[in-house]
């Protein structure tokens, strides 16, 4: 834990240094071509994304080390529906480029739940990174978002791909420490996925497709 907290603050320190740089030029180049940016709208929102972005990976980087330091987690009501949507869109043009489909089936009347919202925005970013790499080298790729009510007090969100699996003898370490299938992973992703959705007192599980692929589930409770 030492380790990973000495770890956590070195890559929160180098991290956001040029992040920093990203959002100072971003805005720069919007004050040094108002003109421009007038006569190409598209242009004008591309900069104000990349301000965007580059705020909310210093988020993400700030809520990691409080993982790990085990600060205490702020919750707020949340729409599932909305933080789904908005990861996937977050994801829209690395997906199109990887020729991924996405298969959005969202219940509409889905009571809230009561979270975190960036730790779990970090969750599901995580599995759909996850789901991508896995179907690097598959002839059909699909992307299935779904999120249901179980029960009036429980909402499960599953994210399914359709990569080549996992096998049995593997699939109950995926959430272990520091295990990896991935040449260049460092088997930390998972688990702290486990532990940000148990710090919900959610639930998270893996099970291979009856066809092809895995579907990673979550299931949290409402707030009624």
């Amino acid at each position: 834990v030492m380790t990973m907290s000495e770890l956590s603050v070195s890559l929160a320190h180098e991290i956001n240094q040029p992040l920093g740089a990203i959002m100072n030029n971003a805005k720069a180049a919007q004050v040094l071509n108002p003109e421009l940016i007038r006569e190409n709208t598209e242009l004008g929102e591309i900069l104000a994304d990349i301000g965007k972005d580059a705020i909310r990976a210093s988020e993400v980087v700030r809520k990691i080390r409080t993982i790990v330091k085990k600060e205490e987690v702020k919750f707020e009501r949340l729409n599932l529906n909305v933080l789904i949507e908005s990861v996937v869109e977050l994801y829209r043009n690395i997906l199109n480029k990887e020729k991924i489909s996405v298969v959005m089936d969202l219940q509409p009347d889905l009571a809230p739940v009561r979270g975190d919202q960036v730790r779990l925005q970090q969750v599901i970013m995580n599995l759909i990174t996850n789901a991508s790499e896995a179907m690097r080298e598959s002839p059909a790729k699909a992307l299935t978002m779904r999120s249901i009510m179980q029960s009036p007090d429980r909402i499960t969100l599953s994210i399914s791909d359709s990569g080549p699996g996992v096998d049995d003898a593997v699939r109950d370490k995926v959430f272990q420490p520091f295990f990896t299938t991935k040449k260049d992973g460092l088997g930390m992703g998972l688990r702290i996925s486990r532990t940000i959705i148990e710090d919900h007192g959610g639930r998270i599980w893996v099970e291979n497709n009856p066809t092809a692929g895995v579907t990673f589930s979550i299931s949290l409770n409402t707030d009624r």
